[in-house]
């Protein structure tokens, strides 16, 4: 099986979010109240996320998470 990476679309979501949204990284985090290196991270892949944390960022952007299994 593949590694795919399975919360690509919700990078992208995040990304185009802050871009249109927002003049930085920084200027999001302080809005949603989230830290810099946790964004930071999300956004680069850097690391695996618990739940409660996806579901801030989803949050952040007026967005619901929906977690499924295929």
């Amino acid at each position: 099986m593949e590694n795919q990476d399975v919360l690509k679309s919700l990078r992208n979501i995040l990304s185009n979010y802050i871009e249109k949204n927002y003049q930085s990284v920084e200027e999001y985090c302080w809005d949603a109240g989230m830290s810099k290196s946790t964004i930071s991270n999300f956004l680069n892949s850097k690391k695996d996320f618990q739940l409660s944390t996806l579901k801030k960022i989803a949050n952040s952007m007026g967005k619901d998470l929906k977690v499924t299994v295929k």
